[in-house]
């Protein structure tokens, strides 16, 4: 296969002073040829029932190769508050809310069989709430490992009709430095 397939991301993290951080990801790709499904974008997602884990910059609510394309968008956003919002003793967790958004298109025919894959050609959006170091574990003194839980919801185009199908429970895992 002759083709020419270029993707690029620019990512950017703020500390806002008594506020928190803001973060985002904007991210792209582009292909020019027809191309068989494993050479395609294949949508981000990280949803699976069986490993409910929170994997940055992915759709938390979207399954893997549920979407095709051969040009995509995405933008990740999200805002951690830190423990500024919550506090009560050692009990800080941090709180982070997430607004991911994402678009792809299929303009080459795709060439292959697999049947049954979506294209984003309308906007995809997701938004979620992470609490991070809900149980903090002291390891070996020189840092920490959090534990804590996100719940994500799908809305829009792409959302199912039973509200309970758009939302993606995850579980969190973070290391700290003293």
């Amino acid at each position: 296969l002759e083709y020419n397939k270029l993707e690029a991301a620019v990512a950017q993290s703020v500390q806002i002073r008594k506020a928190g951080t803001i973060r985002y990801r904007l991210e792209g790709g582009y292909t020019d040829r027809n191309l068989p499904a494993g050479q395609l974008f294949t949508g981000e997602g990280s949803y699976d029932k069986k490993m409910p884990y929170n994997i940055v910059n992915t759709f938390q609510t979207m399954a893997p190769y549920e979407f095709l394309s051969d040009t995509y968008a995405n933008l990740f956003l999200s805002h951690n508050f830190g423990s500024l919002l919550f506090k009560a003793g050692k009990f800080a967790p941090s709180v982070t809310i997430h607004n991911n958004a994402g678009w792809g298109d299929l303009r080459n025919s795709y060439t292959g069989t697999l049947t049954g894959f979506k294209t984003k050609e309308k906007f995809y959006f997701e938004s979620g709430l992470q609490l991070d170091n809900i149980l903090k574990i002291n390891y070996l003194n020189i840092g920490y490992i959090g534990f804590g839980t996100a719940v994500y919801c799908r809305y829009g185009y792409y959302s199912y009709s039973d509200f309970k199908d758009n939302l993606a429970l995850k579980f969190t895992m973070t290391y700290t430095i003293k």
